[in-house]
C-alpha cells in the first residue's frame, strides 16, 4: 500500500488534475487507517480530502463517488450518504466489476442480502477473473448456510490471489461451521495477514478445546495488534462467552470508530450478543436500529 501511493503521487505531481489517481490514492489512504497502518482519523481524512479532489477533476468519476462513499460507510457511518455515493458510482459505472463487490458490500452491512447477491452475480458475470468477487460470493453463501458452495468460492478467490489477506482466515472460519476445528487450524495458521491469523488460532484452539493455546493467541493479539483490532478481540470473546469483555471491546472500537464496526450486524462472531440490551443500544448509536 505504502508503494501504492508513492506511485499515485507521482501520478498527481506529473498531472493534478488526473482524477482516477485521486480515486486510487483515496482508496489507499482509508485501507491504511482501517486496517491499522496508520491512524484511521489521519488515514480517512486523506481519503476524504483525496475523494473531493478526483470529483472536483471530474465530477462524473464513479471510483471518485465510490471513494467518498467508502469514507462515508467506514468512517463516518453516515449511511444514508455512502448508499447514495454508490448509487451514484453503479449508475455511472454499471459495468465496472471492482465497482458491483465493493457496493455489494456496503448493501451487506445495510441489510440488502438479495440486491448485495444480485451485485455479486453480475461482478463475476463482468470478470470470471476477480478474486475479490469470489470471495464476497464466499461471505454470501457462509451467510446463507451453504458452506460447501462457500468454501468453493472462497477456494477460487485463493487461487486468484494467493496473497490476499484474509481468505485463509474465510477458510478457517468455515471450517469450523462445518465441525472441522483441525482444519481451521490449518487454514488459520497459513493466513497472510497477522492480525487474522492469531484470531484464527485463538478461534480454532477454541473449538479444539485447547484453552491454553487459544490464551496465548488472545495474548498476542492483544498485545501486537489491541490498538487496531477492538473490533476482532470483541469477536473472540464473544466466541468464548464472555459478552461482559466482548462488549468493553466493543465500545473500544466505537471510540476508535473501528472500520469492522461498519459489519457488525452480519458478522457471525457477535450473534452471541444479540439477545443482550447492550446490542440494542449500540446499534442505535452506530445508527443502524429500524
Amino acid at each position: 500500500m505504502t508503494k501504492a501511493i508513492g506511485h499515485f503521487h507521482r501520478a498527481v505531481e506529473f498531472d493534478p488534475e488526473y482524477a482516477s489517481a485521486w480515486a486510487s490514492l483515496s482508496y489507499c489512504y482509508l485501507n491504511q487507517g482501517a486496517n491499522g497502518w496508520v491512524p484511521f482519523a489521519e488515514g480517512a481524512e486523506r481519503a476524504r480530502e483525496a475523494a473531493k479532489r478526483a470529483l472536483e477533476a471530474e465530477p462524473d468519476l464513479a471510483a471518485g463517488h465510490w471513494a467518498l462513499g467508502s469514507v462515508h460507510m467506514y468512517y463516518d457511518w453516515n449511511w444514508k450518504a455512502a448508499e447514495s455515493c454508490m448509487r451514484r458510482a453503479l449508475r455511472l459505472a454499471p459495468e465496472d466489476s471492482l465497482l458491483a463487490v465493493n457496493a455489494a458490500t456496503l448493501l451487506l452491512n445495510l441489510g440488502q442480502v438479495d440486491e448485495a447477491a444480485v451485485l455479486v452475480r453480475r461482478a463475476l458475470a463482468l470478470d470470471p477473473l476477480n478474486a475479490g468477487a469470489h470471495f464476497a460470493s464466499g461471505w454470501l453463501e457462509s451467510l446463507a448456510g451453504r458452506l460447501v458452495e462457500a468454501e468453493r468460492a472462497c477456494r477460487k478467490a485463493l487461487e486468484l490471489g494467493p496473497n490476499r489477506m484474509k481468505i485463509h482466515f474465510r477458510l478457517c472460519d468455515l471450517h469450523l461451521l462445518q465441525g472441522r476445528a483441525d482444519d481451521a487450524l490449518q487454514e488459520a495458521e497459513r493466513e497472510v495477514e497477522d492480525l487474522f491469523r492469531l484470531l484464527g488460532i485463538a478461534l480454532a484452539q477454541l473449538a479444539r478445546g485447547h484453552a491454553v493455546e487459544s490464551d496465548a493467541a488472545l495474548r498476542e493479539l492483544i498485545r501486537e495488534h489491541g490498538e487496531a483490532a477492538a473490533y476482532q478481540i470483541a469477536g473472540l470473546y464473544s466466541m468464548r462467552g464472555d459478552p461482559d469483555r466482548a462488549f468493553q471491546w466493543l465500545e473500544r472500537a466505537y471510540r476508535q470508530r473501528d472500520a469492522g464496526l461498519a459489519s457488525m450486524r452480519v458478522d457471525r462472531l457477535l450473534r452471541g450478543l444479540h439477545d443482550d440490551p447492550r446490542w440494542r443500544r449500540l446499534l442505535e448509536k452506530m445508527g443502524f436500529a429500524d
